[in-house]
């Protein structure tokens, strides 16, 4: 990649950085990114409360420098602030030129600028849920309006109805239950009332049993082994020695998460917009999360984190046991 494009691609991911912890980020010479937070939304159609939410704008009047972006920049690269905004404006540079060129430039996760007829730019906000981790395990909750005493009143005859149907059901359901134990139980007791012929009984006297003969042992022989765990008419027929499988390897136990979501749509969505090949996919507790690296231990997945490209794409990473 060209060194200026490269500059491009490094000050974007220095904006989604700093819009997780900041509302405005100004690029020098270009405009700011502006973040607007969004109350909880209840829809009484649909019976449910949207948590709230952060969304995106861009203001190509505030474009003055003040040392946000330019101070992160120095860090990262242990540069000086001076040689910072060098390659902001390589970069800001770059971006007039592919926004002129190509109609369009993408400012990450925050948002893509595009000229419209007038040869005015125009924002198209992103999905701001990416760059919110204080917001974005919000779930939405169904909260159903809870009936009027007039409407409970209109259904109470059918609710009893209801209900003293149901307790006859459960009735019926027992009487057959135990007409069915009673049968079981007189089944089996005639089944056995009988005498075997060929039984062996207790006698004062001495008896001449018969014994046979004891047969060889065949290890190939059918072996019926009835599961403890089985239902009892389950047999499994046929059991030979087995040997033990070796023990695999560690399991790798802990998760790199660089990104948790309500459904698998956004982990999807989240994936494709960072263009990471490396990213997986992982549904834990009832969400779905994003992770980039995997270990044994928490030491050696954290240290995963430290390295590059992770360190610097995703530097808000977490480890999360699976």
């Amino acid at each position: 990649m060209h060194r200026p494009y490269h500059k491009m691609k490094k000050i974007i991911r220095h904006i989604e950085f700093l819009l997780m912890t900041h509302d405005c980020v100004i690029i020098p010479g270009f405009g700011a990114v502006l973040s607007h937070g969004r109350e909880a939304v209840y829809d009484a159609g649909s019976g449910r409360w949207t948590p709230p939410a952060r969304t995106f704008a861009f203001n190509p009047e505030l474009c003055h420098n003040d040392g946000l972006l330019a101070s992160s920049i120095a860090r990262r690269e242990r540069m000086s602030v001076e040689s910072a905004l060098a390659v902001i404006n390589d970069a800001v540079a770059v971006m007039r030129r592919v926004l002129e060129t190509e109609g369009s430039v993408s400012l990450g996760a925050a948002g893509r600028l595009s000229l419209n007829s007038d040869g005015r730019m125009v924002f198209t906000p992103g999905d701001a849920s990416a760059l919110s981790p204080a917001l974005m395990w919000l779930p939405t909750v169904s909260a159903p309006t809870v009936a009027r005493a007039s409407q409970l009143e209109n259904e109470l005859p059918a609710l009893s109805r209801r209900l003293r149907a149901e307790r006859v059901i459960r009735r019926v359901g027992g009487w057959a239950a135990c007409l069915t134990i009673l049968f079981a139980l007189g089944w089996i007791v005639s089944r056995n009332m009988g005498l075997n012929p060929g039984a062996q009984f207790a006698s004062v006297l001495p008896v001449d049993v018969p014994v046979e003969p004891a047969h060889e042992s065949n290890d190939n022989a059918p072996v019926v082994l009835i599961l403890a765990t089985a239902p009892a008419d389950e047999v499994i027929e046929n059991i030979l020695p087995v040997e033990s499988a070796p023990a695999s390897a560690a399991e790798k136990r802990y998760c790199l998460v660089v990104g948790s979501f309500n459904t698998r749509s956004e982990a999807e969505k989240f994936v494709r917009m960072q263009n990471d090949d490396s990213l997986q996919l992982l549904e834990n507790d009832g969400r779905w999360r994003v992770y980039a690296a995997q270990g044994a231990t928490i030491e050696e997945t954290a240290a995963a984190g430290d390295r590059e490209p992770i360190a610097s794409r995703y530097p808000s990473h977490w480890v999360c046991r699976r």
